[in-house]
């Protein structure tokens, strides 16, 4: 007989493996969580909900690509208007906390690369929907060649440009778990809204839109074998 204690337990470890970023590291300093991070919708099924912390809804992976929501994550576009901005001096280091919930200790438990964009609001900040231009401003491959830099950490850090140019934008990073069947890569991804201060000068590029940066059966979203996979991702990613 399939106890339900038996089925809470395999459902809670399926969830635990999953992730957000939900606060932004500035100055050093770890903020509240998602006070300056847009909060994303719960994406799990009924079932899940009924047996689980709320608090743990928010850490379900993205799979459409072709979806808005792969810019900040699930209804990640809407809450702006819920959520503050933080105040960034360009050219310093900014970071991404993981949140698994409260019970646990946080870490990326899925093995893929990390990538951080920015996107100028050229409207409010808090009701941009992110469905303007962006650009990589930081990227954390492969450490060697079984190891991802992102792998078992518990936050990601990035630098933004010293030469950014002054202005509100949304900060958006997001982790991939890579897998080799069509529409099965994870997309982990999340939005601060931050305020860059900066003498400025830089052109950033190239540019890109979400969605729309990515397809499904690009080389560096649809891995090959595992025991190559790293090597033949880094050669073909590198295009974006």
């Amino acid at each position: 007989m399939f106890s339900v204690g038996v089925f809470l337990l395999i459902t809670a470890n399926r969830v635990l493996a999953h992730y957000a970023f939900s606060a932004l590291i500035v100055n050093s300093t770890l903020t509240e969580k998602w006070q300056y991070i847009r909060l994303t919708t719960p994406t799990y099924p009924s079932y899940y909900q009924d047996t689980l912390q709320p608090a743990l809804f928010p850490i379900a992976p993205l799979f459409d690509l072709s979806s808005p929501s792969i810019r900040c994550g699930l209804n990640g576009t809407i809450s702006g208007v819920e959520t503050q901005t933080a105040d960034v001096v360009a050219g310093s280091e900014v970071g991404f906390a993981v949140y698994q919930g409260p019970l646990f200790n946080p870490v990326i438990n899925h093995h893929g690369p990390a990538m951080a964009y920015l996107s100028q609001a050229f409207r409010d900040l808090e009701t941009y929907a992110g469905d303007g231009e962006w650009f990589k401003i930081g990227y954390l491959g492969a450490a060697d060649s079984t190891t991802w830099i992102a792998s078992d950490a518990h936050q990601l850090n990035f630098t933004i440009p010293a030469s950014t140019p002054p202005e509100k934008y949304l900060l958006r990073v997001e982790h991939l778990n890579l897998l080799d069947h069509l529409n099965s890569t994870q997309f982990y991804v999340n939005c601060a809204q931050i305020n860059i201060i900066g003498q400025g000068g830089g052109t950033p590029g190239p540019l890109v839109r979400f969605p729309g940066a990515y397809n499904p059966t690009d080389a560096g979203i649809l891995v090959p074998a595992e025991s190559a996979f790293i090597v033949e991702w880094l050669k073909q990613f590198a295009i974006y």
